[in-house]
């Protein structure tokens, strides 16, 4: 008998823009997807077997939200879109997505709304797919309870002093 049992509640799930705003109201099935740009290493297998590894530089992704129709978070990802366009300028952010069951903490910084969702009308809900490019997008998986409250902050504010600290050891090096 196993004695590895784990309980996923996707209303647990939180995403939050900015620290600012809980992104909420999520469609039904697959509603976040996180992926990097590039492959993590690049490999070349010689003429005779050896093997030569590059590790990439690049840690940009891009995150999906689905969200339902009616989702409050559409009108405030539509009005952060209407800012930019009138401003010429895009808006960043930091997307965080925790999940307190122990599946999931991504810190993605400088993001901004990539492509907007479609606009679909018909006799139903029609889900909304939001699309953001991350310059820097990281994730893995935690142990159950970590990615909890308290640990979500104090591991988020880790990340974000490490990151501070590496770019401006980058930039004094440069």
């Amino acid at each position: 008998m196993s004695t590895f049992i784990q309980t996923y509640n996707p209303d647990q799930v939180r995403v939050n823009w900015g620290g600012k705003f809980n992104i909420d109201g999520f469609a039904d099935g697959t509603f976040i997807t996180m992926t990097r740009n590039s492959p993590r290493t690049e490999v070349v297998v010689g003429a005779k077997g050896d093997n030569a590894i590059t590790k990439s530089a690049d840690f940009s992704g891009m995150i999906e939200l689905t969200l339902l129709q009616n989702a409050p978070a559409n009108e405030y990802l539509s009005y952060i879109m209407s800012l930019e366009d009138v401003a010429g300028d895009l808006i960043r952010a930091t997307i965080e997505v925790t999940d307190p069951s122990g599946s999931v903490l991504s810190i993605a910084q400088r993001c901004h709304i990539q492509e907007p969702a479609p606009v679909t009308l018909g006799d139903g809900q029609n889900a909304k797919t939001w699309t953001f490019y991350c310059e820097d997008l990281k994730y893995l998986s935690v142990p159950s309870g970590l990615a909890a409250g308290k640990a979500t902050q104090t591991a988020a504010a880790a990340y974000g002093a490490l990151k501070t600290v590496t770019d401006s050891l980058k930039t004094v090096t440069r």
